[in-house]
């Protein structure tokens, strides 16, 4: 019987590697959610890995469009942009962008995000546009925004408020009155595209619909999901030091431009401002349609002496550490003083600096404190430990102060709104499921499938030779996630590892350089037996 495994898993295997190095194959290591911990039973509710949907030209009705049912995309936008939904008159609602990111968030309520990216090249505003698409005439990308990066086997959603660009000559623009838009808009119809607003980036805010989780069959039990329910969520995030990011446009007079990390060797995050953080869980008494939220933001040290520098309040009570920080505790009255600048007793789990700047995965719970001081108890799970790093009891923030307030309904929301505060973050993912639930570690991945201490082109073959067993794989069989698999996901684990002489090292290592990749790939062609003349048709 022949040593080799067999030619077919041999090319299959190398198309596999060819696809990572070409980014034609995502496994499941990207934009999944979760990686210190492992998912709940049953799955997350929803989660976001960082998903931009494709542009939208012109107009792009959803596939299986139904004008009673289904909603619509009308306009124009980059990736991620989205577009707008239509009215039960089938008229687009022209102050109501949707349908971003993955498909499931808006970007309204003030925000201003004008679908670049942190890093995309800026136009110069004191250039019109010719011709003109707004009252104003300026057209072009403002500092800031928020874009989809990949590093390694992460993809992820930056988002970055440079600051105020508008008094830096970035004019917040408007729509052009003069369009018109058919009656009804109906494929195949022709379509007339309304202009867009020219936005600045100065507030940049995203908000999810808990609600468009649940179906009629199995609705949202209670809208009070801080309060009654209770809820689970998890995110994966930091405060990037390196990589795209622009300049600070200061809200100073006279106006500044301050290189990003001017002072600021690791970054800068964002303090909690307007009674919400940069993360913000919002539910909705349905008796009364008043709003309340649990917030959170990551902050350095540096973040931290600046805000205190020219302003007050718990955050500057500390020890002038940074980390995550969370509604301050200030009684049991929902307050609009639970932010940086509150009053208050200081709710911050401390984080060094250097450790800011790395991937941090945090598990949290949120649920009703029992009648302590406070409103809710958060328990908050940090990087793979099932032991609390510290539990808080937070006031909930008054109703009033979520960006998504008008909708009267339980939101997810991220991003920064500070009309002239500046401040950036990357989020891997984020995720909740009602209910209080205790986290469970991830099982530590391995692809030293031959125990010999170190990852190599050994391991790769033993792996290959695995490749499709879907249930009782082993390690020596090439599971390095111990779910009893080998697939795709086990070689993006090699992949990660490769090179590595203690797997324990994992999650510090760097994917290999591609050349090396292609060299195995190509090599492992000539290790598929004896050599023989083969004819193709």
């Amino acid at each position: 019987m022949s040593i080799y495994p067999p030619k077919a898993k041999i090319i299959a295997a190398c198309l596999l590697i060819l696809g990572l190095l070409t980014g034609n194959i995502l496994t499941d290591t990207i934009a999944q959610a979760g990686v210190s911990y492992q998912e709940p039973a049953g799955g997350w509710q929803y989660s976001y890995g960082g998903e931009f949907n494709e542009p939208i030209i012109g107009h792009q009705f959803v596939e299986g469009w139904d004008p009673s049912t289904s909603p619509v995309t009308y306009g124009t936008g980059p990736a991620g942009f989205g577009g707008f939904a239509l009215d039960d008159n089938g008229n687009p609602q022209l102050d109501d962008e949707t349908l971003a990111l993955d498909g499931t968030w808006y970007h309204n309520q003030g925000d201003k995000w004008d679908g670049s990216a942190p890093g995309d090249p800026l136009s110069d505003p004191t250039v019109s546009a010719d011709p003109p698409v707004s009252l104003t005439g300026k057209q072009g990308t403002s500092p800031g925004g928020a874009g989809r990066f990949v590093e390694g086997n992460t993809d992820y959603i930056r988002v970055q408020d440079a600051g105020n660009p508008e008094i830096h000559g970035w004019i917040q623009g408007l729509k052009d009155p003069d369009l018109t838009y058919p009656d009804p808009p109906l494929p195949p119809a022709p379509q007339i595209v309304p202009s867009e607003p020219i936005n600045t980036n100065r507030r940049v805010y995203f908000g999810h619909a808990i609600a468009s989780d649940f179906d009629t069959g199995d609705p949202l039990p209670n809208e009070l999901i801080l309060s009654v329910t209770g809820i689970t969520v998890s995110f994966r995030t930091r405060i990037p030091d390196s990589g795209l990011l622009d300049d600070v446009y200061s809200d100073t007079n006279p106006p500044e431009v301050i290189p990003w990390f001017q002072d600021a060797p690791n970054g800068r995050g964002m303090p909690m401002t307007n009674g919400r953080g940069t993360i913000n869980i919002v539910q909705n008494n349905p008796a009364n349609n008043d709003d309340t939220l649990v917030g959170f933001s990551l902050v350095n040290s540096t973040d931290v002496a600046a805000f205190c520098g020219v302003s007050g309040g718990a955050l500057c009570t500390g020890s002038g550490s940074g980390g995550l920080i969370m509604n301050n505790l200030i009684g049991n009255t929902p307050s609009s003083n639970i932010d940086s600048g509150g009053t208050g007793t200081l709710n911050m789990l401390e984080v060094t600096d250097d450790d800011l700047n790395e991937w941090n995965e945090f598990w949290i719970t949120m649920e009703n404190n029992g009648g302590t001081t406070g409103n809710i108890r958060v328990t908050v799970y940090m990087n793979g430990d099932t032991t609390p790093a510290q539990t808080f009891d937070v006031t909930l923030a008054a109703p009033g102060n979520a960006s998504y307030k008008d909708e009267d309904a339980p939101y997810l929301e991220f991003g920064i709104s500070d009309n002239g505060g500046f401040g950036s973050f990357d989020m891997d993912f984020l995720s909740y499921k009602l209910g209080v639930i205790a986290p469970i570690a991830a099982p530590i991945e391995n692809a030293d499938f031959d125990a010999d201490g170190d990852v190599d082109g050994t391991d790769f073959l033993i792996w290959q030779r695995g490749f499709g067993i879907d249930s009782g794989a082993t390690l020596a069989q090439g599971d390095a996630n111990s779910d009893g698999k080998v697939n795709a996901a086990d070689m993006t684990i090699w992949q990660g590892q490769f090179g590595i002489t203690s797997p324990a090292q994992a999650t510090l290592a760097s994917v290999p350089e591609p050349t090396g990749l292609a060299l195995l790939a190509l090599g492992l062609l000539a290790v598929g037996g004896p050599a023989r003349r083969t004819l193709w048709y």
